[in-house]
């Protein structure tokens, strides 16, 4: 991402002539050679005061500038950062830029993200971390194309195979998972905020969701993607490598419904229900929704903002009170507005069970059931699938991803569904829900050897 902070710049006919005739005299005197950089088609003017580096060729391409920048010092330098001023807009921009270490007598390319437009003229001035800089004002009479994330120094392919497949899949999630041994971490940031998605193309940027990160063992992704043709395979890119970065980890627009409950709205009382935002126990961020008092079916239901048809997933992480005595099962899963559709049900009394809820009208028929060991006071994870084979699955995991146990059925009663429920006894606690696309099978995906820019 580029970090972006701006400033007015003035530019005046006397002021611009005098920037341009200073400095190709100041440039010339210093570095004789500088005569032959400016023959170079697009560039106006050049200025190296520090003696240290000089950008030796410029390319704008889709996205930015390609420098082709030399240390003529005798020591290492450390470019991290660019100024840009737009003669167009007259503004002043800040550009960071990941590190690029350049060797005395060594020539290296540095990229500078920026929105590039035919014919305009730019003032680029590149700086390093003790304090060089060369200014250079460059007129962009050609724009190369490139299928390449301006900034990133790297990416891998990732193939995304639907070959078992039958059906053409649109805005499908898909999981890409990372670990020790298929994936350098030490090239990425600590915390995965450099990391991007794209489509075939290379530039088109995928709305993503990092559901774990760990440098140290495995993370956990999840990556929408707008076309994956049936029988058959795509590829998609993942970037890293920009130290600048910003996350852009989104889960809403990832996802097809969303709800970390950090940010309250959307919940609507049902019967006597009572959910609300409460940060007594929190599975991640500061905020869970809780559950409590009187039973099922009262609770509350939130709008997943559109109509969803079978091939969905629900998922979301539980947490019962130990100390309850009444209605002790929690309830959640998917309806449309009359109340009718499918949920997971997780029973805390007598012998434990997790089971398939079929809901009429609200009212809810448990259709099956397995039993299993009681867990409260801590956070497990519920997985509700409807199948269009007409299955409807339950399953349920420990949060560090250890199999409890699972229930299903065969229904094929309700097709459309529009609404995320939590239902059930009280009181208990749900928190990251999520609704995504299924299909059976599921694609799969890997990953191929790592690239790097072809100006490198």
């Amino acid at each position: 991402m580029i970090m972006v902070s701006r400033s007015p710049g003035t530019f005046t006919i006397v002021s611009l002539m005098l920037l341009l005739v200073v400095a190709v005299f100041s440039a010339v005197a210093i570095y004789p050679w500088l005569v032959d950089l400016l023959s170079e088609t697009g560039l106006k003017s050049a200025y190296a005061p520090s003696k240290m580096i000089v950008v030796e060729s410029v390319n704008a391409i889709q996205g930015g500038f390609i420098l082709y920048v030399r240390n003529v010092g005798g020591v290492p330098v450390i470019i991290d950062r660019a100024y840009i001023e737009s003669y167009a807009s007259e503004s002043f921009e800040e550009v960071k830029l990941s590190q690029t270490v350049i060797k005395a007598g060594e020539v290296k390319t540095v990229a500078v993200p920026y929105d590039v437009e035919l014919g305009k003229q730019y003032r680029i001035k590149l700086t390093t971390t003790a304090g060089s800089m060369f200014s250079l004002v460059y007129e962009v009479l050609e724009i190369s194309s490139a299928n390449w994330l301006l900034g990133w120094q790297y990416r891998r392919a990732i193939t995304i195979d639907n070959t078992g497949g039958s059906s053409t899949l649109t805005d499908f999630q898909v999981k890409v998972i990372l670990t020790t041994a298929n994936f350098d971490y030490s090239k990425a940031n600590s915390d995965g905020s450099d990391i991007r998605f794209t489509d075939e193309d290379g530039k088109a940027k995928l709305s993503y969701w990092i559901k774990k990160w760990d440098p140290s063992g495995t993370s956990e992704i999840w990556v929408k993607v707008p076309n994956i043709p049936a029988s058959s395979t795509k590829t998609i890119y993942m970037y890293y490598g920009n130290s600048p970065a910003a996350s852009e980890s989104n889960g809403p627009a990832t996802f097809e419904f969303y709800d970390d409950m950090e940010s309250w709205s959307g919940w609507v009382k049902h019967g006597s229900g009572v959910v609300f935002q409460d940060t007594t126990r929190v599975y991640e961020g500061h905020y869970s929704a809780q559950k409590d008092l009187y039973c099922d079916p009262n609770g509350a239901y939130k709008s997943i903002g559109k109509t969803l048809g079978r091939n969905v997933v629900l998922e979301a992480y539980i947490n019962r009170n130990g100390s309850s005595v009444n209605c002790l099962c929690d309830r959640i899963g998917l309806i449309d507005n009359s109340g009718n559709g499918y949920g997971v049900v997780y029973c805390h009394s007598g012998s434990s069970y997790i089971g398939v809820d079929v809901r009429t009208n609200y009212s809810p028929v448990v259709q099956s059931k397995t039993y299993v060991s009681n867990y409260v006071d801590t956070w497990v994870f519920a997985r509700l699938t409807i199948k269009s084979s007409g299955d409807v699955v339950s399953e349920l995991y420990l949060s560090d991803g250890t199999f409890v146990g699972s229930s299903s059925c065969t229904n094929n009663t309700y097709s459309s569904f529009t609404n995320v429920y939590i239902f059930g006894g009280y009181n208990y606690w749900v928190d990251l829900m999520i609704v995504r696309k299924y299909a059976e099978p599921m694609p799969t995906t890997s990953l191929g050897s790592e690239e790097t820019p072809p100006w490198s």
